[in-house]
């Protein structure tokens, strides 16, 4: 059983660290004494157990478990009664920095619209999500007042999101985009202009600017094979990025993060994130995703028509959206 804890402690910490100093470190003792656990020598208390499994994210439920179907989760995200975006949104920097640091990290990433990450750079579209989730999440109406003004974003969350998609170029990805991938954005702004919650309602013009300013620049991200900020140019780094488009697959958000030879499986819905590095749930996650790829249109680098046609269609999106609110006598 403590074999089987310490492999499962070794999966899910980067390869470039030292499990017995983690040890160490985590539970206050020397690195012999922490070697000694290791080898088995010395029994590891249920305490310490107990204290590595919660820091690292372990469950202990899971090392009594038999059953091959049984499959151990950890919750990561909103909860009703602690709302804290600002928590939320530096323990994704934190979790990004950190897969960004390991050597050879890689992403997997399928996805219901485009990843968020990418919107993160352009300060406005980050500004209007946070506020959009905040707003949405709050089940004690004390923001049902608060309006969005792009005059009045706040810089310690473009920071957070400048921080969080910078660490986001540097982990190599593949992204599976499948459907309309800019209606929830495309959606969010219309009911927030509905609902007036725009301070001034032009804000909403500018929104989807930003949206066809992003369209254009992930479209050359594709192109190049390459993520790089927008306004900026290629770094050289090409193979980084690459981008398929699926119009069948209807799936739940999967992100099966890899490094060192272990993997770890996300799901998430909205705002809230389940993940596991359950060895065969991932490598299930793992065989799922390839077979999406197979059925996929891989548009980055290749296939200029295909990719042409795609980002064709979402700036057509957006311009029918943004006409339609125009005519609808919102503004």
């Amino acid at each position: 059983m403590q074999e089987k804890f310490f492999e499962r402690l070794k999966a899910v910490i980067p390869p470039s660290y030292s499990l017995a100093q983690e040890v160490a470190d985590r539970l206050g003792i020397s690195s012999d004494s922490a070697y000694r656990r290791l080898r088995g020598e010395t029994e590891l208390t249920f305490n310490e157990a107990a204290r590595l499994a919660s820091e690292f994210g372990i469950s202990l439920d899971s090392m009594l478990e038999n059953g091959s179907d049984s499959v151990t989760f950890q919750m990561n995200g909103m909860r009703e009664n602690n709302m804290d975006f600002t928590s939320y949104f530096e323990e994704m920097r934190k979790d990004l920095m950190t897969v960004a640091g390991i050597p050879n990290a890689s992403l997997i990433y399928l996805a219901r619209e485009i990843p968020v990450f990418h919107f993160f750079q352009v300060p406005e579209l980050a500004a209007f999500r946070f506020y959009f989730w905040k707003k949405t999440s709050d089940t004690s109406n004390q923001l049902e007042s608060e309006t969005f003004n792009l005059r009045n974003i706040n810089p310690d969350q473009l920071e957070v999101a400048r921080d969080i998609y910078k660490y986001y170029l540097r982990i190599p990805s593949t992204e599976i985009l499948c459907g309309a991938s800019l209606s929830s954005w495309m959606k969010q702004i219309e009911y927030s202009l509905e609902s007036g919650h725009f301070e001034n309602p032009d804000d909403a013009l500018v929104l989807f600017e930003k949206l066809e300013d992003m369209v254009n620049h992930f479209k050359q991200q594709a192109t190049f094979g390459e993520k790089y900020v927008i306004g900026g140019k290629p770094l050289g780094k090409k193979g980084n990025f690459q981008l398929f488009s699926n119009d069948v697959v209807n799936s739940e958000n999967l992100v099966l993060v890899s490094f060192g030879g272990s993997q770890i499986a996300i799901q998430h819905s909205l705002y809230n994130f389940l993940r596991t590095n359950d060895v065969a749930f991932c490598n299930y996650a793992r065989q799922t995703l390839d077979q999406v790829m197979r059925k996929s249109v891989l548009i980055s680098e290749i296939s200029e028509r295909e990719r042409n046609k795609y980002f064709n269609r979402l700036r057509s999106d957006v311009r029918k959206f943004k006409e339609g609110i125009l005519s609808s006598g919102l503004l």
